[in-house]
């Protein structure tokens, strides 16, 4: 019984503002998730198949921590205002901490 919900949950955290957008701020917030996610899609998945297996790893492992994030998060938060100021804050210490790693890694190979 647990699992459905749980995976409904994550659906609604990454969707957030979209079933019930009924404001002008959640239009605004509906374009910003777009542009945010648009970067993320760029950072990680576009010419994915192209990377090395090193570059996939640390994609993978920084998906994954992404992913653990989201689920923690929710199950916990319940309105349109706390989800995006949970999400803001989650997707962009995934973007920050993945380029940075990637650039050590680029430091450490020259």
């Amino acid at each position: 019984n647990f699992i459905p919900i749980f995976f409904n949950n994550i659906k609604n955290f990454i969707l957030s503002p979209y079933p019930n957008i009924n404001s002008i701020p959640e239009v605004v917030i509906f374009f910003e998730n777009i542009v945010i996610y648009s970067l993320f899609y760029k950072q990680f998945f576009y010419k994915f198949f192209k990377k090395s297996r090193a570059e996939k790893m640390l994609k993978f492992y920084w998906m994954i921590t992404l992913f653990l994030a989201v689920a923690m998060y929710s199950i916990v938060s319940f309105n349109d205002g706390t989800i995006h100021r949970y999400k803001i804050i989650i997707l962009t210490y995934i973007l920050i901490a993945y380029n940075l790693h990637l650039n050590k890694e680029k430091k450490i190979l020259s």
